[in-house]
């Protein structure tokens, strides 16, 4: 008895059972600061990134940053879900400019409401006006349902699925 609480002991010192799924403390945090945990569960909860690769129409950048940026504010305003939005953009060799949106989606659902919202479509209906080109690539382990869903949107992506890892989001 007294040897198979001890071994609890040791297994409750190295993980942590939260709400949610099995968390493990960082192997590079000592055990005194082991206050923070990090989960290892990845599925329809965790996080998901979106990279959206846009070219822009030459000669309309100014007017793509215009709808980028009008985006971006609708999309703060309207979705709590969404952690982190930004379009950047990088100068090529010629002076070629390339654009890129960064998304990060609390789980799933956030990213759901995200491409089925109203500044969703106004903003993909602007870019066929304004841009040539768009790719969109996700990170993350979706659950089949939320696939089904995007797909039944009209959502087309590559997707990556996470094969190890651990988020502090």
């Amino acid at each position: 008895m007294l040897r198979c609480a001890l071994g609890l002991l040791l297994v409750c010192q190295a993980l942590a059972f939260v709400p949610g799924g099995l968390h493990r403390v960082h192997p590079r945090r000592r055990a005194s600061s082991a206050t923070q945990v990090f989960s290892t569960h990845f599925g329809a909860d965790s996080p998901v990134v979106l990279i959206a690769r846009i070219q822009v129409t030459p000669g309309r950048e100014e007017e793509y940053l215009k709808l980028a940026a009008e985006a971006d504010a609708e999309v703060e305003a309207t979705e709590p879900g969404m952690l982190h939005h930004a379009f950047d953009r990088h100068t090529a060799a010629g002076g070629v400019p390339e654009f890129v949106w960064t998304e990060v989606y609390q789980n799933d659902d956030a990213l759901l409401t995200h491409i089925t919202s109203d500044a969703c479509a106004n903003y993909v209906a602007a870019h066929e006006k304004l841009g040539e080109d768009i790719s969109v690539e996700l990170y993350g382990t979706l659950a089949a349902d939320t696939k089904v869903a995007l797909k039944e949107a009209g959502f087309e992506a590559k997707y990556y699925e996470t094969a190890c890892g651990y988020t502090r989001l």
